[in-house]
């Protein structure tokens, strides 16, 4: 009889019933955790589609709220993974399956909504949520290739077969030209979309860093619009791909289809040039549009990729061989092996040169130079006599310009593109510099890389400031050598004389004192050539011998 007088459970209000319930529900969500509000709206809408609720303009309407609203986030993890170079694989992982999971909650409810029939879309009001569902869509596709790409791996032909579906049947809609308005990038269109994803393709295949993708991927978000496909192949047509072919797209004289869509790049090459232009000028690109990896070397080589017409290029004869190489990586251990032979030569003398800062000759307190104590002295730090870890290689193929290596196991997580390495090949005396250009990634977890040799016969050097006779405190202990920096020599048989040395002193204009196999030369660093994770390669455009 007294049950009326039961209090009832208030019912939470559906987040799915409009744009404002979303709103409400976000907040609190975001309130209560924070950044976390990333995942639970991922399990929220993953959720929803399994329990296959009809699709409704309501509906669709908190969907794309919560897809703008957690963009940011979802763009903040990505570039915690972007950023940091020397990430344990554990904690990319996760990253990765987190940034993956929100991606295919947002996609299995677009497909689901590219999938209704046109008759069911015009009886739901659905229609006018085509464009902006196939942009989203569209993009969510081009991140799941990005991540392809950061593993050294191709998209699949289910990817490009989707892909191609959504483009064709925007266009047989007629609205594949339609703006839709985007969170971050402004407006964009179904083929803005596609060219973007087209593109991205067509750069080197395993041959960039997970910041110059990234950068690749801004490039084209900006200039995609300069960019239109074309049923003709007429003339001046760049690329072409084919709409019922389910793989990436190619030169345009390689393929003649009905089906086929054809492009220029002529104008974005264009700009292209004028970005490089003012970088080498020592400009900022116009607009401020310098992205997080964007550099010289990254707009010509998608130049030289997205070229209008084919550009040839002479590649060294390669000769395949079957051996065994090793390898060293981190710019102290390669220093360490690379001095190895000189300092087994003179045991003596290196006994006395080992030692850190507690080593150095001179030291100024209060305006005066005195004479270290020998008790100082012997309170060095001891010196890592571990032999270096290196890695074992299968060598696939030399030519001039460096060779392609065959390497598998743990311990590969400090592999990637632009990583500085030395090697030796059959036990040689001789080490080898070379820094990873090309990274591909088979299914068995086994690398292929090809390294480029930058140096046959490294000199070990060490550098100490003109204008001071102490090192410098911050300098870290394994990059202090001989009561100086670290350095490595890589003469050439012209007249550039270049060397690498730890990145965060490598100031163009400055004097050291250099001192190779005994010599002693005064050297002015000019610019920098490359600069790596805990290295640069620099240009001297001074040397003189002192006396």
């Amino acid at each position: 009889m007294l049950e009326f007088l039961k209090r009832r459970r208030k019912q939470p209000a559906d987040p799915f019933a409009d744009a404002a319930s979303a709103n409400r529900w976000l907040d609190e969500v975001i309130e209560q955790n924070g950044t976390e509000a990333h995942d639970a709206v991922a399990r929220l809408v993953q959720g929803w589609h399994e329990q296959a609720v009809q699709l409704s303009p309501g509906a669709l309407d908190a969907v794309f709220v919560f897809h703008e609203r957690t963009s940011g986030l979802h763009e903040q993890l990505l570039g915690s993974v972007l950023l940091n170079s020397r990430m344990p694989p554990v904690l990319e992982a996760e990253l990765r399956a987190r940034c993956l999971a929100w991606v295919d909650a947002f996609l299995t409810i677009m497909q689901r909504l590219g999938a209704l029939a046109p008759g069911v879309l015009q009886g739901r009001d659905l229609q006018k949520y085509l464009p902006r569902a196939e942009v989203v869509q569209l993009q969510l596709l081009g991140e799941k290739a990005r991540w392809c790409y950061l593993r050294q791996q191709q998209p699949d032909a289910a990817f490009w077969h989707e892909v191609h579906g959504i483009y064709s049947r925007a266009e047989q809609r007629g609205t594949h030209g339609q703006e839709v308005a985007l969170v971050f990038e402004g407006s964009s269109t179904v083929e803005d979309q596609y060219l973007i994803l087209a593109m991205l393709a067509l750069l080197a295949n395993g041959s960039l860093s997970p910041l110059q993708l990234d950068a690749a991927w801004h490039v084209l978000q900006e200039l995609s619009n300069r960019m239109t496909l074309s049923r003709s192949s007429g003339y001046g047509k760049s690329f072409a791909v084919e709409l019922d072919r389910d793989r990436p797209p190619g030169r345009a004289g390689m393929i003649t289809s009905s089906c086929a869509r054809y492009w220029s790049t002529e104008e974005l090459v264009q700009q292209l040039g004028e970005w490089l232009g003012q970088l080498e000028s020592g400009q900022g690109i116009s607009g401020g549009r310098l992205w997080r990896g964007l550099d010289a070397g990254l707009i010509r080589l998608m130049m030289r990729c997205w070229a209008p017409q084919d550009v040839r290029h002479e590649r060294a004869a390669r000769s395949i061989v079957d051996g065994e190489v090793m390898l060293v990586h981190r710019l102290s251990t390669i220093h360490r092996v690379v001095r190895e032979h000189d300092e087994q030569n003179s045991r003596g003398e290196a006994d006395d040169s080992r030692g850190g800062f507690d080593q150095a000759v001179d030291l100024r307190v209060y305006g005066f130079v005195t004479q270290r104590p020998v008790e100082r002295e012997s309170t060095s730090l001891p010196v890592d006599s571990s032999p270096p870890v290196w890695v074992k290689g299968r060598v696939d193929n030399v030519s001039d310009t460096g060779l392609g290596v065959f390497v598998a196991g743990d311990g590969l997580d400090w592999l990637a593109i632009g990583r500085l390495v030395a090697y030796r090949e059959n036990e040689a005396d001789v080490w080898q510099l070379g820094i990873v250009r090309r990274m591909r990634r088979d299914e068995d977890e086994r690398f292929f890389l090809g390294v480029e040799c930058i140096a046959k016969q490294p000199l070990a050097a060490v550098l100490r400031s003109a204008n001071q006779r102490i090192i410098d405190q911050s300098i870290p202990e394994e990059q202090v050598w001989r009561n100086g920096m670290i350095a490595l020599y890589a003469p050439t048989e012209g007249r550039e004389h270049r060397l690498l040395m730890p990145s965060a002193w490598s100031i163009p204009d400055r004097v050291f004192h250099m001192e190779v196999r005994g010599k002693t030369f005064q050297i002015t660093l000019g610019k920098a050539v490359e600069t790596g994770s805990d290295w640069s390669w620099v240009e001297i455009c001074d040397a003189r011998p002192l006396d």
